[in-house]
């Protein structure tokens, strides 16, 4: 409900009010007849305080917003320091009464500037009679404990009434309460300082002379039109913009606040549209190598890093190790150098994001040591799982120099990309998999004579391409057919992959291997020109001659060698070419390396 706290404030306001001026009127009935008001100069000088501040009350500034200013606080804070709180609350109780009733007031308005007046007097009533005790209703100017407890008593009214105006305009208006108590202080301290020293002032005097007090009495009313018309007019004619300006701050508090939701959900529009592009870039990847780039991609997106590195587990030596499959950053050279790191809880943050298949996060590795951080000079380190089927087969770490960069919402986040790219990575270990088994013949562990074709078509496409050479060897075992009927197949098995072990032996790792059928073996040597590929072919066949030349049934190789462009410019004619090398070397005799003249 709109106005519910106004309404509560003004009901407490209220039965304050009304229990106060029922104790106040209780006991000065009881007392009137005693000693708290002993004379009859008294009685007249607090009825005509009353008539003063029923005609200051009438008379008050209104207040564009809320409430009134007027001077009779003076004659209040003057009745309490004179003849006791009591009085005071009277006096303030009849004259806001009568004249809210005279000028039409609604009744909330009634409630609560009865009620506020009430309070401010009895509490600062407390504050001065607590301090000053010669006497209970005596006022007498004559020690430093009178001065404070006037001070201080004065101090008590200012406070609490400001606190109940900003209260009652701040739940009626809905602003903030701090920024209409800030009001009340810059603008309306003016009044503070001049009505409660008259009402001290009116105190002094009627104490020293009775007479005298009437010098102060009589010109207050001038004093009130005086603050109507020079003063209080013009800090009052800036409420309205004062208010406005509350109520800007408090727009502006909830612009700021929008702005910060705007922006939060434009960074969640855009993590998701980094992970959607993730999805469908991923699903593209069928390579290893190409799911990776497509991580390291994305994460550098999501988040901020210095290094990223995604590492897969693999068998290494019998036992289950983290290898580093990619890196990028300042400790490349240092992480590809160590490669293989153990799962376990007990050495690296990745090793225990592996072992507990749990995502981490370390804020700062100089306070939090446990579990160890991977790389020691990067402050904030998160490390997440990549888990297929509860089984964890790799983890994504990213570092970052300073401390303090990462949070949960980037944990989380690095969580849900790690999700897909397990299911992507699980794609593409299967594809290779598969690929490996269609490329790759079963027995030898080379590539099958289909890879054969499809890459000597590209090698000799990219030699055309960069103006460069390359060359293929044909190998042909001799007497092959013979060891297998002697020996029987397993032993020919075992003698083509003896074959298979030295061929790679003898070649670089970016020249290509292949089963070309049966005894027959084909070697694609990248960038190499033809006196390479004949020497490389001759050491060939000198090896395999000393090797598995042991049993009755010699073991040699018929070798031919063709290049390119020297000896063909396309496929087709690349292999006749060597295959006619090669039935050149059967031909004349066996164990020879022949090629093109």
């Amino acid at each position: 409900m709109k106005y519910s706290k106004n309404i509560i404030l003004v009901i407490l306001l209220g039965l304050l009010g009304i229990s106060g001026f029922c104790y106040s009127a209780y006991y000065v009935t009881v007392n009137i007849f005693l000693d708290y008001i002993n004379h009859v100069v008294d009685i007249i000088t607090v009825i005509i305080l009353l008539a003063i501040a029923l005609i200051c009350t009438y008379y008050s500034v209104e207040m564009p917003q809320h409430g009134q200013l007027t001077v009779n606080g003076a004659i209040f804070f003057a009745c309490m320091l004179l003849f006791g709180k009591e009085v005071a609350i009277l006096v303030a109780f009849i004259s806001v009464v009568v004249v809210s009733i005279i000028s039409g007031a609604n009744r909330r308005e009634l409630v609560y500037r009865t009620g506020q007046s009430v309070v401010c007097i009895f509490l600062a009533g407390l504050v001065f009679f607590n301090i000053h005790k010669d006497s209970n209703t005596g006022f007498f100017l004559n020690s430093i404990w009178s001065i404070l407890a006037i001070f201080l008593s004065a101090l008590v009214y200012m406070m609490v009434d400001t606190v109940f105006s900003s209260l009652y305009v701040s739940t009626l208006e809905e602003l903030n309460f701090r920024h209409v108590w800030e009001w009340h202080w810059l603008e309306i301290w003016p009044y503070y300082i001049s009505i409660l020293p008259v009402g001290a002032c009116i105190a002094i005097f009627y104490r020293l002379s009775p007479v005298s007090s009437i010098f102060i009495i009589l010109p207050l009313y001038l004093l009130q039109r005086i603050y109507n018309a020079i003063k209080l007019q013009g800090y009052i004619s800036n409420m309205p913009a004062v208010v406005q300006s509350a109520a800007d701050k408090e727009v502006e508090a909830v612009v700021v606040k929008t702005e910060q939701v705007r922006k939060e959900i434009e960074k969640k529009h855009r993590e998701l549209e980094i992970l959607l592009q993730t999805s469908q870039e991923l699903g593209k990847s069928l390579k290893l190598e190409d799911t990776y780039e497509v991580i390291k991609k994305m994460i550098k997106q999501l988040v901020k890093c210095q290094t990223c590195i995604i590492f897969l587990v693999k068998e290494v030596e019998g036992e289950s190790q983290l290898v580093a499959e990619t890196v990028f950053g300042p400790y490349t050279e240092y992480v590809l150098t160590v490669k293989t790191f153990p799962i376990s809880s007990k050495e690296t943050i990745v090793g225990w994001v592996a072992s507990e298949k749990k995502s981490h996060l370390i804020p700062d590795t100089e306070s939090q040591t446990i579990p160890p951080p991977m790389i020691r000079y990067e402050r904030s380190e998160m490390a997440v799982p990549l888990l297929s089927k509860d089984e964890c087969i790799g983890v994504i770490y990213v570092g970052e120099q300073k401390s303090n960069t990462y949070t949960q919402d980037d944990l989380n986040l690095l969580s849900t990309l790690a999700n897909q790219a397990a299911i992507s990575v699980t794609n593409a270990q299967l594809y290779e998999k598969t690929h490996n088994m269609a490329t790759t013949d079963g027995l030898t562990g080379l590539y099958t004579h289909r890879y054969f074709q499809e890459k000597i078509e590209e090698e000799i496409q990219k030699a055309q391409r960069y103006k460069t050479t390359m060359a293929m060897i044909m190998v042909d075992t001799d007497h092959f057919k013979e060891y297998n009927d002697s020996y029987g197949h397993p032993e020919g098995d075992q003698l083509l992959k003896e074959i298979c072990k030295l061929l790679k032996s003898y070649v670089r790792d970016t020249d290509i291997v292949c089963r070309y059928g049966g005894d027959e073996f084909s070697l694609i040597l990248v960038e190499a020109d033809k006196k390479t590929a004949i020497n490389t072919a001759e050491r060939i066949r000198q090896a395999i001659q000393l090797r598995l030349n042991q049993r009755e049934v010699k073991i040699t190789a018929s070798i031919g060698v063709a290049s390119y462009p020297e000896d063909a410019t396309n496929k087709i004619e690349l292999i006749k070419k060597a295959d006619s090398a090669v039935y050149e070397a059967k031909n004349g005799g066996r164990n020879k390396v022949c090629y093109p003249k």
